[in-house]
């Protein structure tokens, strides 16, 4: 019997599943909790070692780190106690307006939290604006360790290279934002057995189609030659943020192309516009919302290619 079991009255069994209710999040892909949540989780910590000994393993498994000040305090915390570090399951770095560029000072700090929770992670959210992590750089070194990603999302416009990783086998969710359907990421898909979603965000139109007033073959061709790399894919997305003049016939001719290609039967290919104008909602990703909205579907032939409604959020 647990020594704290008498002081508390309540089976192990009945407080996990109390802190399991407490913590369910409203979309299943959630980054960390809610404020209120953490808040709670954080006090349960402070009753006595048994309630620490349980919640603990909820409050650090699910990580979103807003600021500097967050990314000290937890570096501290898991420098401390190597047995948190076993907790992390899911981290999230959302709107990252630290410089990650290879001289930025913070890089060390975020190449440290990365390496003590490669072990146990699995779920991670990183915004790259101003990296060099699809170079050689200490944060190029400290991705290409892992190997046991089942979900990878990358904000803020990285190049193709970012996500050659051939060793991430295991990865099942990837979402990339700014990155050009080339045929190094078409290579990188092809070496991911496991995956079944793939988003491209905002995916850069070939030079001379930025206005998106015309549909380019070369362009086409690649994203029939992507939906066809990985084996095992059942969904991809295209997210845009603005959706101009030449998306109905960019569209139309992606449909056309479709069905005249053998594609694998259980795959759906989707678009989703975002309200928010700029770069993607970052919010969508966070709360886990993106992966659970329904799209408008390119290969269904009764579905309204294009509807300045569809949004979201």
């Amino acid at each position: 019997m647990h020594p704290y079991l008498t002081a508390t009255c309540l089976p192990v069994e009945l407080v996990h599943e109390i802190i399991q209710f407490l913590t369910a999040p409203k979309y299943s892909r959630q980054y960390g909790y809610d404020k209120d949540v953490t808040q709670a989780l954080s006090q349960l910590c402070l009753v006595n070692h048994f309630f620490y000994d349980i919640s603990a393993t909820y409050l650090y498994s699910s990580l979103l780190i807003a600021d500097k000040y967050q990314l000290l305090v937890l570096l501290s915390t898991l420098n401390s106690s190597i047995v948190i570090c076993s907790y992390t399951y899911s981290l999230s770095i959302p709107n990252f307006f630290f410089d990650l560029a290879p001289s930025s000072p913070v890089v060390p700090l975020v190449c440290n939290l990365l390496n003590l929770v490669n072990p146990y992670l699995r779920r991670l959210s990183i915004c790259a604006i101003g990296s060099d992590i699809g170079r050689t750089s200490p944060m190029r070194e400290t991705f290409d360790r892992f190997t046991d990603l089942e979900e990878f999302v990358c904000m803020g416009y990285a190049g193709p290279e970012f996500c050659v990783w051939p060793e991430w086998k295991n990865l099942r969710y990837l979402l990339l934002e700014g990155t050009a359907v080339e045929q190094l990421l078409i290579d990188a898909i092809a070496l991911m057995p496991r995956l079944i979603q793939l988003a491209l965000l905002d995916p850069p139109r070939p030079w001379g189609y930025y206005s998106l007033t015309s549909t380019h073959p070369f362009e086409i061709r690649r994203i029939i030659e992507l939906s066809k790399a990985g084996g095992s894919l059942q969904k991809i997305i295209l997210g845009y943020t603005s959706l101009l003049e030449g998306f109905p016939q960019f569209f139309s001719s992606l449909r056309v192309e479709f069905s005249r290609s053998s594609l694998r039967e259980g795959l759906d290919i989707q678009y989703v516009h975002f309200k928010s104008g700029g770069w993607t909602s970052p919010d969508s990703v966070s709360n886990g919302s993106f992966w659970e909205s329904d799209g408008i579907s390119i290969l269904d032939a009764n579905a309204a290619l294009f509807d300045e409604q569809f949004a979201v959020a």
